[in-house]
C-alpha cells in the first residue's frame, strides 16, 4: 500500500481471521455488517452486480457516460481497485500530477455561454470521479483478471486460483 494513502495513525493493523471466515460463510453476519450505515453509504456509486460461474468471479459495473479510457483497474494484494474519471461539464478531466484519479465528485464551475443552453438543465446521469475497492477471496487469482467494457457496462472477471499452498515460517530461538 502506498504511504501517501495510508492514515498517519492506524486504529487496527490486523483483523482476526474469524471475522473474514464469518463474512465469507455466514449470510446473517454479512447482512448485519453490510447493513451498517458507514458501510452502505460508502458504496452507492458505481452500482455493481456480482456472480460466480465456471469461469470465475464476475463484477459488472453500470458506467453510463464513461469510456474505457476513463476507467482504471489496479490490484493491490487482495484488493481490486476500480476508479473512474467523470466527464466534466467543460470537457476536462481531473488527474493529479502523478496521473492518479482525483477523489472529487464536484463539477468544475462553468460560465454560461449565451445562446448555447437555455431553459432548465437536468443532469440525472452521474459523471463523477470515483474509486471503489473490493477485497477478493483468496480462492480467486487477481493476477489473471480481465476487464471489458461495452455500452457503458464494465465487466471484470477474476478466475479461480489453483490450490493455495500454505507457507511454513520457521521460528528462531533468540
Amino acid at each position: 500500500m502506498e504511504k501517501n494513502n495510508m492514515k498517519e495513525t492506524l486504529n487496527r493493523v490486523s483483523v482476526p481471521g474469524r471475522i473474514f471466515d464469518l463474512l465469507w460463510a455466514d449470510d446473517e453476519f454479512y447482512r448485519e455488517v453490510g447493513g451498517n450505515k458507514k458501510v452502505t453509504s460508502a458504496g452507492k456509486f458505481p452500482r455493481c452486480d456480482q456472480w460466480c460461474d465456471e469461469s470465475g468471479f464476475h463484477m459488472a459495473f453500470a458506467l453510463a457516460g464513461y469510456s474505457p479510457a476513463d476507467v482504471s483497474i489496479t490490484v493491490e494484494g487482495s484488493l481490486l481497485c476500480i476508479g473512474g474519471i467523470g466527464n466534466k461539464v467543460d470537457g476536462t478531466r481531473d488527474t493529479s500530477s502523478d496521473g492518479q484519479l482525483e477523489q472529487s465528485d464536484e463539477y468544475p464551475p462553468k460560465s454560461p455561454r449565451p445562446g448555447v443552453q437555455q431553459g432548465m438543465i437536468v443532469r440525472g446521469i452521474a459523471r463523477r470521479n470515483f474509486r471503489a475497492k473490493y477485497f477478493i477471496h483468496s480462492e480467486f487469482d487477481l493476477k489473471f483478471s480481465t476487464a471489458s467494457m461495452k455500452d457503458g457496462m464494465l465487466e471484470v472477471v477474476v478466475p479461480r486460483s489453483g490450490a493455495i499452498e500454505p507457507i511454513k515460517i520457521n521460528v528462531k530461538e533468540k
